[in-house]
């Protein structure tokens, strides 16, 4: 990169326009806190009037969790703050004083722990949704095919290796069973293989695939069990490596050790 007259770098246009879109989607989200709340302010006070008093708290609690469900903790923060302050203002008795009558202070309290309570909630769903899709993204970049299957064999996740491999987009296999989709042939029944699966928490061995147009492949497979947290099987994570050239190869080999052998004269 050149320098400028002054001796400086110049900042790097894809750099200034990754910023700039950052700041845009920031204040975007911080847009979203204020109008979300105006929203549930007017609408509490229009149903107010119809004598429909008990509806601010529902609709400025929805207002803070449409905003920490799809901001981030600045925005969240700030709808916290708004809904606490417009809950103050205009429902807590007396309204539109700094004063609060000690029997409304725990009513307060609770609506306050309420809004805490679901911003932090949303903070915790949004880091492990973000762990998710960098797990996700890591899975993406090995060239094995990596597939999570439900017990009943439904694809729940699907990666791009297995796209490549197999020829079928994730759109195109998700939810379906992916022993019908790859006409999986078993080296013994799968109800003995699924009874190991559970008793041992994992399974190695090959298997037949056919891909989309039917060409049909050899993998070393590996199957993880995931289990919940009372220990119930919930789903099984395959991983696949082709081993068909390597077979082709092995198949070979014995062909010709066995023409040699008939070769070699008795005795």
């Amino acid at each position: 990169m050149t320098m400028n007259a002054t001796g400086v770098r110049p900042i790097d246009p894809t750099i200034q326009q990754r910023s700039r879109s950052l700041r845009l989607v920031e204040l975007k989200y911080y847009g979203l806190a204020v109008i979300s709340v105006l929203i549930a302010i007017s609408a509490a006070l229009f149903l107010e009037s119809l004598h429909f008093r008990e509806a601010a708290v529902p609709l400025l609690l929805f207002a803070v969790a449409i905003t920490s469900w799809y901001g981030r903790a600045g925005p969240a923060t700030l709808a916290v703050v708004l809904s606490t302050a417009s809950f103050y203002w205009y429902f807590i008795e007396p309204v539109r004083t700094p004063y609060i009558y000690p029997s409304q202070i725990p009513y307060f309290i609770v609506f306050v722990g309420f809004a805490l309570l679901i911003s932090w909630f949303a903070n915790v769903r949004r880091r492990a949704e973000k762990a998710i899709r960098e797990q996700a993204n890591l899975l993406d970049l090995t060239h094995d095919t990596v597939f999570v299957m439900d017990m009943d064999g439904a694809i729940q996740y699907w990666n791009r290796g297995a796209e490549e491999r197999y020829g079928w987009s994730a759109k195109e296999v998700i939810g379906k069973n992916v022993h019908d989709v790859l006409k999986t042939a078993f080296p013994r029944p799968l109800d003995e293989i699924q009874a190991e699966l559970i008793r041992k928490g994992g399974w190695e061995a090959e298997l037949v695939h056919t891909r989309k147009d039917e060409t049909q492949v050899v993998v070393a497979t590996r199957w993880a069990l995931q289990r919940d947290g009372k220990g119930k099987p919930i789903a099984i994570l395959e991983t696949n490596n082709d081993i068909t050239e390597r077979k082709r190869d092995e198949e070979a080999m014995r062909r010709s050790e066995a023409y040699l052998r008939e070769a070699e004269p008795d005795g």
